[in-house]
Parts: C-alpha cells; sequence; structure tokens
C-alpha cells in the first residue's frame, strides 16, 4: 500500500507546558527553580514535530483559545511544520513539569477544555484542503460524544476516497468510537486495548481473533518497555521487543516519536517490522532526553 510522505495531524486537546527545574522539591514548601522552559505540545504537535525532523512536508491542525493560545502559537512560528490554528472560545490547557535531579519528573495537568462539535467540525474541514496526506488523530478529545462521532465518519469517508492514510492515536471513548472505522493503523497502549477488548490485564498477549473483519488494517500494541504486540491483515501476529534505556531521563512524548517514525518508515520502505524497529529505537532515544524529538538520530 502506498503511504503519502506529506504528514497532518489532528490535536484537539493541546497543552501549553511549562517546565521548572530545581535542585530539590518537597510538597507543602515554597521551591525555587533554578530555570525554567515553555513548549506548546500534545500528542499532535509532538508527531509533527519528529515528522518534519524526518523530513516529511508536515502540518500541524490544533486548537488555540485565549491569550494562552495565542502565546502557544507564536512559540512553534519558526518550527520546521505548517501549523493551523483553529480558534476557540476555551482558553488552551496548561500543564507544569517539576523537574528534579536523580528523581522521577512530576506533571501537573490543568483541566482538559471540551470541545465543541462546530469546533470538532471545522477541524477536520480543515483537512479538506490538504493534499493526500498520512492523517494521524492524535491524544484525547475532550467531551467526545455520537454526534462527534457521526461528524467524523461522514469526513473519513471522503478523506479515503480522495487518498488520505489514516492513523489513529487516541483512548478513552474516542478510541471506543472510532476503532471500529476501517483505519489503516491503530496505535495504543495495552492498557487501552484491554479496556476496549475487555481483556485481563495478566493475559501475556492480545487476543487478536476477536477482531471483526471491517476493523483497522493494523494494530500495534505498546507496554512502555515492554514486549510491542502487533496484528496486521496481511501479515498476521508480530511481537517486537524494545530496546534497553540505560538512563530515562524523561518518556514523555517517546509514544508520539515512536508514531512519526513509524508513518516516515513506512512511507519509505513497506516492510512493518523494519518499521517497528526503527520507531522503537528513537523513542528509546527520546526518552534518554528531557527535550521532545531532539536526541541525536545517528
Amino acid at each position: 500500500m502506498f503511504i503519502p510522505k506529506p504528514v497532518i495531524t489532528l490535536t484537539a486537546n493541546p497543552l501549553a507546558e511549562f517546565t521548572l527545574k530545581t535542585p530539590l522539591w518537597n510538597a507543602g514548601k515554597t521551591v525555587r527553580a533554578h530555570s525554567h522552559s515553555f513548549q506548546f505540545g500534545g500528542k499532535g504537535l509532538n508527531v509533527a514535530k519528529m515528522a518534519a525532523r524526518l523530513g516529511h512536508p508536515t502540518t500541524a491542525i490544533h486548537f488555540s483559545g485565549g491569550h494562552l493560545g495565542e502565546k502557544c502559537t507564536c512559540s512553534i512560528q519558526d518550527q520546521a511544520y505548517r501549523s493551523i490554528a483553529i480558534p476557540t472560545e476555551w482558553e488552551t490547557r496548561i500543564g507544569f513539569v517539576v523537574r528534579t535531579e536523580n528523581t522521577a519528573e512530576t506533571t501537573f495537568l490543568g483541566p482538559d477544555q471540551p470541545v465543541s462539535l462546530s469546533d470538532w467540525k471545522r477541524m477536520l474541514e480543515a483537512v479538506q484542503t490538504q493534499e493526500p496526506a498520512s492523517v494521524i488523530v492524535c491524544g484525547s478529545i475532550p467531551d467526545f460524544s455520537p454526534a462527534h462521532s457521526e461528524c467524523f465518519a461522514s469526513f473519513f469517508e471522503q478523506w479515503k476516497s480522495v487518498g488520505h492514510y489514516l492513523f489513529l492515536d487516541t483512548y478513552g471513548p474516542p478510541l471506543k468510537a472510532l476503532a471500529t472505522l476501517p483505519f489503516d493503523q491503530i496505535k495504543i497502549n495495552r492498557h487501552e486495548w484491554n479496556l476496549l477488548h475487555l481483556e485481563d490485564l495478566n493475559h501475556e498477549q492480545p487476543d487478536f481473533r476477536q477482531l471483526p473483519n471491517n476493523e483497522p488494517n493494523s494494530w500495534i500494541i505498546t507496554n512502555g518497555p515492554n514486549t510491542i504486540y502487533v496484528w496486521n491483515r496481511a501479515t498476521g501476529p508480530l511481537e517486537y521487543t524494545p530496546p534497553k534505556i540505560s538512563c530515562e531521563v524523561s518518556p514523555t512524548g517517546s509514544g508520539d516519536v515512536f508514531l512519526a517514525t513509524l508513518q516516515h518508515a513506512l512511507a519509505t520502505n513497506p516492510d512493518l517490522y523494519s518499521a517497528i524497529e526503527l520507531a522503537s529505537d528513537y523513542a528509546a532515544r527520546n526518552a534518554s532526553q528531557s527535550t521532545i524529538a531532539e536526541f541525536p538520530l545517528s
């Protein structure tokens, strides 16, 4: 199957993320940070950053609300990917990361901002103006309803007919509703697979026998540093053990790096196992860095 090299990502729940670095952090006390940084993220934006770094013409479609949303949109103007901001009445979601030496980082996430049906439709309409691409639906979609699902399904058929290659990496209600559509690839973690198919967490392998024929061509089930399980309609089940990470700094964004690299690899070589091998390698490299998609590729 031909996979277009251009990439379009959809981020319905972006994040304005502030990171504070401090030598020591304890709850209930005033803590002074010795440095800070800011980044505009969310799964689709992280995927876009990595895809552009790998040389793909990339468009990140995302919501942007309030003064914080304006700051976010300005902060990515110098990125290698194109940004399409969909204005919304809600202030962009905020998050804080506290990073201390020799301690696992702590992340605080602000409340999700609801996605109205009209905003959702405007986001999907933005894809209509783009040339055939790998369209990657990423992350959470707050307040997702049956009406959101029906709206997406109507666009889905149009996208397939014009040659878009469709990826899904979401969770919760959107996953349950959209996973019945014939996506080309779905990547989720093992916990979400178990919730979706009501499997016991103690099962060693996902039970792919229950998948109906009208579901996606490929399922990729990740589980942190543990075995990746894959089901592909053409080749059947595959397994891959990710490389070990000698020094994990921050796992944030590693799944997004995995997804972007997977798309990149499949666009140049249809061998799924090789694509997962490269995607796992880059995801591990990302986890050994404090930033997202800025690790050495060589």
